[in-house]
């Protein structure tokens, strides 16, 4: 999962596992879900999250 280097919040919150994160907001795995923006249970997801290519973009939101 790659994120773009200009993500907006629109875009943020339009990311499918953002999306399904706030329709159960109290769940500890919709929490990182949401800040990663990203599925923490997808290890194609969550090894993305090692890279700077992909945590930059959500230091802006």
């Amino acid at each position: 999962m790659m994120l773009p280097d200009d993500l907006t919040p629109e875009q943020f919150s339009k990311k499918p596992a953002v999306l399904k994160a706030i329709n159960n907001p109290r769940s500890p795995s919709s929490v990182l879900n949401y800040m990663c923006g990203c599925d923490i249970y997808n290890p194609i997801d969550r090894k993305s999250l090692f890279y700077d290519e992909t945590v930059e973009p959500l230091l802006g939101i």
